[in-house]
């Protein structure tokens, strides 16, 4: 059998985040630098990041920085970037849900965002079901996706991403590379 050191196995990787994220970060800034002129109200200049695990992990936390330095490097035109752990991971169910979009809907009652964020599948579809509810209007990025689940979602108008490939030889090959601490 195999035992791995889940923390030092995401602290390695967190220290470069994936590849994907420059294109969704790219994505993130060109739909906040296009809605002002376009849009009859201009949609505020925020990010609302809904992450669908635990934030404290070196992983997640190192795709929030990233985002969140690319975001806010052009000091002229201020963007606030905003975290939310949904927490689908370990909490689910109608009620669940219930709760949670009525938080949502108060916390940002006075500061919509300008863009969403959706870090992962549940998340996405968290995202997807509560949109029309809470900001039909507001772009969708995502990041983390992967393409089974993609597949079988109706993404529907104003939501781009980036899907990820998840192969078992591809986990096999990358898990000795970034994992030194892993022992048979």
């Amino acid at each position: 059998t195999m035992a791995v050191s889940t923390r030092s196995c995401r602290a390695r990787y967190a220290t470069r985040p994936a590849p994907s994220l420059a294109l969704v970060i790219a994505w993130v800034i060109t739909f906040l630098g296009s809605l002002g002129p376009l849009a009859a109200e201009p949609h505020p200049r925020s990010i609302l990041v809904l992450d669908q695990s635990e934030t404290t992990s070196p992983f997640y936390y190192s795709i929030y920085s990233a985002l969140r330095s690319t975001a806010t490097a052009d000091r002229s035109a201020p963007v606030s970037v905003y975290l939310e752990s949904v927490d689908l991971d370990r909490f689910s169910g109608p009620s669940y849900e219930a709760s949670l979009t009525s938080h949502l809907r108060t916390k940002y009652k006075d500061r919509p965002p300008g863009v969403l964020v959706a870090l992962g599948a549940t998340a996405l579809e968290f995202v997807l079901r509560v949109r029309t509810q809470l900001w039909p209007e507001v772009p969708v990025v995502f990041c983390m996706v992967d393409e089974p689940t993609l597949h079988r979602l109706n993404l529907g108008p104003g939501v781009t991403g980036n899907s990820l490939r998840l192969r078992l030889s591809d986990m096999v090959t990358a898990t000795p590379r970034f994992c030194s601490q892993l022992k048979r």
